[in-house]
Formats: C-alpha cells, sequence, structure tokens
C-alpha cells in the first residue's frame, strides 16, 4: 500500500539497509547504505530484469511510494 509522500522522509530513522522500495518513477531499489555524512540519501541497488544491480545510485527517502513484501520480492525472484 502506498505510503503518504513525505511518510519515509520524515520517518528516515526507521529505513534499514537490504529494505526494498517501489520509487515514483517505476524502479524497485534495495537500500544499500547510507551516504555519509548525509543522514538521509543512500545508496541502492536497482531490481533490472533478473538481478539486483549496483551502479553508484543514490536515492532519497521521498522517491519511495512503497515498501514491497517478502511476496512481492518473491514474484519477482521467479
Amino acid at each position: 500500500m502506498p505510503m503518504p509522500p513525505d511518510y519515509w522522509y520524515d520517518n528516515k530513522h526507521l529505513l534499514r539497509a537490504d529494505m526494498v522500495f517501489k520509487c515514483d518513477d517505476g524502479s524497485i531499489i534495495k537500500l544499500d547504505r547510507r551516504i555519509p555524512g548525509d543522514g538521509t540519501e543512500w545508496y541502492a541497488l536497482e531490481w533490472l530484469e533478473d538481478r539486483w544491480v549496483a551502479e553508484d545510485l543514490t536515492v532519497h527517502p521521498g522517491d519511495f511510494c512503497e515498501e514491497l513484501d517478502a511476496n512481492t520480492l518473491a514474484q519477482l525472484q521467479r
């Protein structure tokens, strides 16, 4: 279920590595680690076709539409 637009920005303290989100642009990302010194932005992996890809992607919590659950992830990985 989509969250209010600023939910993850306002609750960035709840974010953890390996959480998976669908973003506003339709991409699916997995949080990797926080960007040092920032506290808001994260390095992330992106789901492309059938695998997680690391391409120095940075994401901002305001870009997250919804957190994806284990069932959705299992469907992606088929």
